[in-house]
Formats: C-alpha cells, structure tokens, sequence
C-alpha cells in the first residue's frame, strides 16, 4: 500500500464538515490500486491510487448539488473500472479526438468529469487533473499539478462557495469551478509553468478531429487561461 500523505484531501474534509455540508464516504476497496498499475494500458497516478486506499468513495453534498470527487470503489463496486470501461467504449468517436481517451476518470458533476494525465506525468508519476467538458464541443481544462494539489485547491473552492451571497440566501452559488476561481488555480506553480509550455494545448484547444471548431468557445477558454497566467 502506497505511504504517500494527502494533505490536501485531509484539508478538503475538514472544511466541509465545517461548512455543514454532507459527506458521503465508503470503505476503501480490500485490494486497492497500486501506483503504476495500468488500467487501459495507462499508470494509476500513485496519489489517486493513496486516496482510493483510504476513502471508498467521496461524494459531498450541499443544498442540492452533488460533487463525485472520488468515484465509488469498495469491495462491492468498482466505480473506478467501470467509469473508464465505459469512457474507453466512446472510442473511436465519431467526433472526439483519440488524445481524449488517454484519459483516466475518477470523478465528476453532473456530466463533466474529472480525471488525470498519464502522459504528463512527472519523474515521481505524478500526473496533472484536469475537468473535462464533453458538452457540446468536447476540452478539458487544467485544475491542478497533481491529485492532492486538486483536493487541496476545491477546498479553498468551497470555502469561496459557501460566502458566496447567492449560496447563504438560497444555496445556489454562482462561483462556478474552475471558471469563476482562476486566482485559486494559479497559486499552482507546477500547474501554470505547464500551461505556459503548452503542455494542455490539444486537450483544450483540439477539440473535434474533423478540425472544425466554435472560434468562440475557443476565445473563452483562451481567456480563462488568460486570467490564470496574466
């Protein structure tokens, strides 16, 4: 079993049951993943692979809104496998890129998903998440330089969301992530040195593999990132 810490996750706990918002969790899997397993043919990130041995599944819940933010993996179920079993059976999409499959998903809201970047990792296996948008035209967007970095910055999220005027009055906020938190993005260092270098380029710019895209999609995710760099 991996000995990494996770911080950030610890972190992320700890200001939602400040907050009062409810928190569904579940044994860890008897047999969990190891770093470097491959599932697909890509390498478990081996901070996911600490956090599916400690937590069996993270869903917090707020005033009607639902955050997957570890897919449900016990000895029961197996959301991890199944979610990506299903990603990879999208492939190959009529419309999707192939650098979309290269992907591995382990949570989500609503239909956007979050996942890791085998193909970016670092020399420790460290791999980069990212949210992925299948609406309309299919990107993904770079929230975090690793898995804990990600736990870590959506606990400031709702630190923001739970202030927000809208949320006290009627629990519906309109800070968004990642759209409205840009500032909380860019205190990732390792994060932004990697947008700077291009490194998200075909996973938020290269959307449809006919080459044909929505110029104004595209200008609002360069802005975002904008906002992010500046």
């Amino acid at each position: 079993m991996s000995t990494h810490r996770l911080p950030g996750l610890n972190r992320l706990l700890e200001v939602v049951g400040k907050n009062g918002l409810r928190v569904e969790t579940l044994p860890p899997r008897s047999t969990p993943p190891h770093a470097g397993e491959h599932l697909y043919g890509m390498p478990v990130d081996p901070l996911l692979a600490t956090a599916f041995s400690s937590c069996g599944k993270l869903l917090i819940e707020g005033r009607g809104a639902e955050r997957l933010l570890l897919v449900r993996r016990d000895d029961e179920v197996d959301g991890f496998l199944s979610e990506n079993r299903e990603w990879q059976s999208y492939f190959p999409h009529e419309f999707w890129p192939e650098h979309f499959r290269t992907l591995l998903l382990f949570g989500g809201e609503m239909l956007y998903r979050y996942a890791t970047v085998p193909e970016l990792a670092n020399s420790e296996g460290r791999q980069p998440v990212v949210r992925v948008d299948p609406y309309e035209e299919i990107h993904a967007l770079p929230v975090a330089s690793g898995v804990d970095r990600f736990f870590d910055t959506y606990s400031r999220y709702i630190e923001l969301m739970v202030n927000d005027q809208g949320y006290q009055s009627d629990g519906i906020s309109w800070v968004r992530f990642p759209y409205d938190v840009p500032e909380l993005i860019a205190e990732d260092e390792a994060l932004i040195d990697m947008i700077k270098e291009g490194r998200f380029d075909r996973l938020m710019y290269e959307r449809d593999k006919t080459g044909w895209r929505d110029e104004s999609v595209v200008a609002s995710t360069r802005d975002w990132v904008g906002r992010l760099i500046r």
